[in-house]
């Protein structure tokens, strides 16, 4: 952009005539704030088609690279169902930078579909080590009973800020073809206060694949972190 040999073509939504007009209502839903006045940063960037802005991003830089690191993995699961999106994410830790590849991203996920799902990916029974959401213990259930080693995320007073400090301190590397990941990195955003500054809560959207990384980062986490999970028999 600014370049004499470069021409700025911008297109939005509204150029798509074969738009469904659910689509459109779903992006327009989304233009303003709660204050039914002040645009949205996702507006502005998917409605208008205009540049977007790193402000109050809970991860404001991340890298692209081609593919994970051969290293040991963990994976990162949150269930979702017909609202939210069921999302996987698989993990691996080197030093301080920390490697995430995106492998679910789906509605309408049941348990069976889950597991059907992570058998394709080539991930291993009674061998991999999944962290999901402990909110959920029924499902967690379900997937060891399909012979799945599933382990309750960290849940506890503070312990999303804790995870999103954990993560922060370290270098984010996602691959390239995690597309959902990274748009969700792109929109993560704090909540703002009625001054409209950043508070230390996150938001609650574009948070599947955001909340299945912190989950498996429970397997890299200090002891501390570690001794709050959630103690669950199955």
């Amino acid at each position: 952009m600014g370049k004499p040999d470069v021409v700025l073509d911008i297109s939005t939504y509204l150029d798509n005539e074969y738009l469904d007009a659910s689509i459109i209502r779903s992006i327009e839903s989304r233009r303003y704030e709660a204050d039914g006045i002040t645009e949205t940063d996702w507006w502005k960037v998917y409605g208008k088609g205009e540049v977007g802005s790193k402000e109050g991003l809970v991860y404001p830089v991340f890298e692209q690279v081609d593919a994970m690191p051969d290293l040991p993995r963990v994976y990162g699961l949150d269930f979702g169902f017909s609202n939210d999106m069921a999302a996987l994410v698989q993990v691996c830790v080197t030093g301080s930078t920390i490697y995430a590849n995106e492998l679910m991203y789906d509605l309408s996920m049941t348990n069976q579909d889950i597991g059907e799902h992570m058998s394709r990916c080539s991930m291993r029974k009674h061998t991999d080590i999944i962290y999901a959401d402990c909110a959920e213990p029924k499902s967690i259930v379900e997937l060891c009973r399909m012979g799945w080693i599933v382990k309750p995320s960290v849940k506890g007073k503070d312990s999303i800020i804790s995870g999103i400090d954990w993560i922060k301190t370290r270098k984010i590397c996602v691959t390239k073809d995690s597309t959902n990941l990274i748009k969700e990195l792109r929109n993560y955003r704090w909540e703002k206060d009625k001054d409209g500054k950043p508070t230390n809560h996150p938001i609650d959207k574009w948070n599947h694949l955001n909340d299945s990384l912190r989950y498996a980062c429970t397997r890299y986490m200090g002891a501390n972190q570690k001794a709050q999970l959630v103690k669950m028999r199955f």
